[in-house]
């Protein structure tokens, strides 16, 4: 397999390197650019500025053929091809030119004007095809259709050039084909409401391109109201105890005996020592509820209703050490209680935050 890929890569690297062989090879826009490029590197091989010459003339004649099939058909998407490729080909004449025949002056300067003209008959293509799909938006009210007039009417720009009627007509589309959704957030806990409305209002940041967003606006337009109710956050608090009992036996004293021999022999006495840890865990779970509601005042509204729903938990931890705590292993003998990590507030923040991401992600 290794040796499969090192083969690929140096077949490719010599394809690179071989001009002359995609030459023979009929691949000459490869050609022309090997080359182009050996000669701007400084190569005075008359041989290269010959197929660098007739490479280009078998690029103008492909580009004659496909010039000639996209004008048969017609059709845009057929004919933006041919502009995109005849640009091509005009950069690469450009590129070429120092090196290039200059018989080839005359016909580049008329493929070149022929490109202009085919320019101003796509931008009048286009700008056509999007007062059409106005015409037919005051009609329905199809905003679709504004939306597609608005790039037909950027492409027109875009070929033709921009002009005070045209841009207007950019502006106009835009808005016709822009959806307005209008969020409104309510809470059963009115002290709640400022917060809520304070990380709610950077909804509208997700305005966009055919999309403006509002909260809590007076807007005169609107085609889809989403209506977030909040519930009352639900606090409810637990508390639990847990035990763990520990023995160890220890040296008491010594007994002193003299054995046989004479000798003074210290002998241990052991007991046992018992010791417990006691552990008063107390948790304050917080859940808050939202439900969001859809008026669909048109098609535009493509949203469904959802709940959802934010938990946080808080855990303090309380230890009363009972007995002798040399019983205690080492990792029990240090202790501490723990607190809340935040108060109400910094959790309240928190729910709110998930939830508001929540609400973003389903809505955008």
């Amino acid at each position: 397999m290794k040796n499969h890929f090192i083969f690929i890569i140096l077949f490719v690297v010599a394809s690179c390197a071989s001009p002359s062989k995609n030459f023979e090879k009929g691949n000459y826009e490869k050609a022309y650019e090997g080359f182009l490029r050996d000669l701007e590197k400084g190569s005075n091989n008359r041989k290269d500025r010959n197929l660098l010459n007739r490479s280009f003339e078998e690029m103008l004649r492909q580009s004659q053929t496909q010039s000639e099939l996209a004008y048969r058909k017609g059709q845009l998407k057929d004919l933006e091809r041919l502009f995109k490729d005849t640009e091509d080909l005009i950069m690469d004449y450009t590129k070429g030119k120092p090196w290039l025949d200059i018989d080839f002056s005359n016909t580049m300067k008329g493929i070149i004007a022929q490109q202009d003209t085919l320019a101003m008959d796509l931008a009048d293509a286009f700008e056509d095809l999007a007062d059409e799909n106005m015409r037919s938006y005051s009609q329905r009210g199809d905003k679709l259709l504004a939306q597609q007039a608005h790039f037909d009417y950027i492409k027109a720009a875009e070929y033709g050039g921009h002009s005070e009627r045209l841009d207007q007509r950019i502006e106009e589309s835009l808005i016709a084909a822009t959806i307005h959704i209008l969020f409104e957030a309510d809470s059963w806990d009115l002290n709640l409401g400022w917060t809520i409305d304070n990380r709610f209002q950077q909804l509208e940041y997700q305005s966009g391109k055919f999309v403006q967003v509002y909260y809590e606006d007076l807007v005169d337009i609107v085609d889809c109201h989403v209506d977030i109710e909040f519930n009352r956050i639900d606090k409810r608090e637990n508390e639990r105890r847990t035990t763990d009992n520990f023995s160890k036996e220890i040296i008491e004293k010594y007994e002193e005996y003299t054995d046989s021999t004479g000798t003074v022999v210290k002998k241990p006495i052991y007991k046992t020592i018992n010791a417990s840890v006691e552990c008063l865990i107390r948790t304050m779970s917080y859940n808050w509820d939202a439900r969001a509601k859809i008026n669909f005042l048109n098609n535009y509204c493509d949203y469904s209703a959802r709940n959802f729903t934010s938990q946080y938990v808080l855990e303090s931890k309380r230890y009363f050490i009972k007995g002798d705590e040399r019983a205690l292993p080492d990792n029990m003998k240090n202790l501490k209680d723990q607190e809340y990590a935040y108060n109400e507030n910094k959790v309240v923040e928190l729910l709110l935050d998930d939830i508001y991401k929540q609400v973003e992600n389903h809505f955008f």
